[in-house]
């Protein structure tokens, strides 16, 4: 969603973005979760224009909340109707 906004508020010629997200444990290092995307932009983009797109990557919430940690409260179990109908069939 962040380099869509970005590329749309550039007028950039982007058609499409698909990203990947992997996931492995290495003990040897601290914090053990590491976490390895991959980004295709297909558009009529430059070098400069990529190089950017990456650098907004490393910037988007969701990138910056997976780097510095995150935190887990416990789980509550709802009745049904406290939780939205969409999220109920989950």
């Amino acid at each position: 969603m962040t380099l869509c906004h970005h590329a749309d508020s550039k007028g950039w010629a982007v058609t499409r973005i698909r990203t990947a997200v992997d996931h492995r444990k290495d003990k040897s290092r601290s914090p053990a979760d590491v976490f390895t995307r991959s980004i295709a932009v297909d558009g009529a983009l430059d070098d400069a224009q990529r190089a950017q797109l990456a650098e907004v990557a490393e910037q988007c919430p969701v990138h910056r909340t997976l780097a510095r940690g995150t935190g887990f409260d416990g789980v509550t179990l709802e009745p049904d109707e406290r939780i939205g109908a969409s999220e109920a069939t989950s």
